[in-house]
């Protein structure tokens, strides 16, 4: 039987992992906010990036209720 434990630690390691990940996604995309005028299209580089923030998410959603 695997030690819950271990499971508790691994879960909080890739919690962590994907927190920095999620923070450094957010970061760039406010820059790339406060650099471009993005009053009429948003570049695809931006939407692909707020796709990423919201798998990211749901990743950990799934990681916390489990």
């Amino acid at each position: 039987m695997p030690d819950p434990r271990r499971i508790l630690q691994a879960r909080q390691k890739e919690l962590k992992a994907e927190s920095e990940r999620l923070l450094k996604l957010a970061q760039e995309i406010q820059q790339e906010l406060e650099k471009n005028d993005t009053a009429d299209v948003l570049p695809l580089k931006l939407l692909r990036k707020a796709e990423e923030v919201e798998k990211i998410g749901k990743k950990m959603q799934s990681l916390l209720r489990d």
